[in-house]
């Protein structure tokens, strides 16, 4: 057994609120953060050597993220190192609350190695991204209604304003491990490959669907038209509201008004009566009635009558 002691990472100056923090404050936890990121690194491949393994696997490419998962998921502690572990990480419970705000830290069902060495993993697996995608970087991250990734590290560079938080993918590791029955040698390879759709994909939305709202929040702050070329993809996108950010993008078309009406016949000349009812309940209802006529009139080219002859829910609350 390897004789480097798990710890958690977390700073040594005071801890700072990252929603109340100011620029300098976010820059100088950015900077210690990465100064932390070459010794949580030797730490890893320590641990990973003292289970029998080849510290050499560990060489930052897509592939060893398969061994490296085979290993996560499978190990174990004696119990009085795990007794042991439990105590620091419940001293731990308020800095844990705070970076990882969503939720609860001692919510996950699984071993104290395996809950310290997460974070190591989130940040290999950033790491593992960063060094083989030059574009992407770590920065400063930024809030938004679907993320609180403000003043906390973030990878980004990704499309679409997406940004990796390492903590949410400790959050994420964590729930993997403990909710999967069995070990997917490739689950953090193809986990690795979903976030390159993020980085190089062309059909929006990319990705992950974890990434999705933070997509949709991004393009809804962009004027038109300068998105009139992924108009075609974000109407797609309506297929299914319940879709993470498909409300979102339905607000933002719909403002986009009598532009879009050129692209409704590919909606109303498919066979998806889900799909058009959802375009017309949640953005042709909201228009003007004489938008909603010419709206009619394309779908009824195509043999759709989309407005109803009874009053909606949406016209009663008019």
């Amino acid at each position: 057994m390897t004789n480097s002691k798990l710890t958690m990472l977390k700073p040594l100056f005071p801890i700072i609120n990252f929603s109340t923090a100011d620029s300098h404050q976010g820059e100088a936890y950015l900077t210690w953060f990465l100064s932390q990121i070459p010794e949580r690194m030797v730490l890893l491949h320590e641990r990973y050597a003292a289970s029998g393994n080849q510290s050499d696997d560990l060489d930052f490419s897509p592939q060893s993220l398969k061994s490296l998962w085979v290993w996560f998921c499978t190990k174990k502690l004696l119990p009085n190192q795990e007794a042991e572990l439990q105590q620091i990480r419940e001293g731990l419970d308020v800095w844990l609350t705070q970076v990882l705000q969503f939720h609860k830290a001692n919510r996950y069902s699984i071993s104290g190695e395996q809950f310290f060495i997460a974070l190591d993993l989130a940040i290999y697996f950033l790491e593992v991204l960063r060094q083989n995608n030059p574009s992407l970087q770590w920065q400063i991250g930024t809030s938004s209604p679907v993320t609180k990734n403000e003043n906390q590290p973030v990878l980004a560079g990704f499309q679409y304003g997406v940004q990796v938080n390492p903590w949410q993918l400790h959050h994420l590791f964590c729930l993997y491990v403990q909710a999967e029955p069995y070990i997917s040698e490739d689950k953090l390879y193809l986990f690795y490959e979903s976030y390159l759709d993020n980085l190089y994909g062309k059909d929006i939305p990319l990705g992950r669907k974890v990434t999705w709202g933070e997509q949709a929040h991004y393009i809804k702050g962009q004027s038109y038209p300068a998105t009139a070329e992924l108009i075609p993809d974000l109407l797609e996108w309506l297929r299914d509201i319940n879709w993470p950010g498909a409300m979102t993008i339905a607000e933002y078309v719909r403002e986009i008004g009598e532009p879009l009406l050129e692209y409704l016949p590919e909606v109303f000349s498919s066979n998806d009566d889900i799909w058009i009812g959802w375009l017309r309940s949640e953005v042709i209802d909201f228009w003007p009635e004489e938008l909603q006529q010419k709206a009619e009139e394309i779908g009824k080219k195509h043999g759709r009558f989309i407005l109803e002859q009874e009053a909606t829910d949406h016209d009663l609350e008019k």
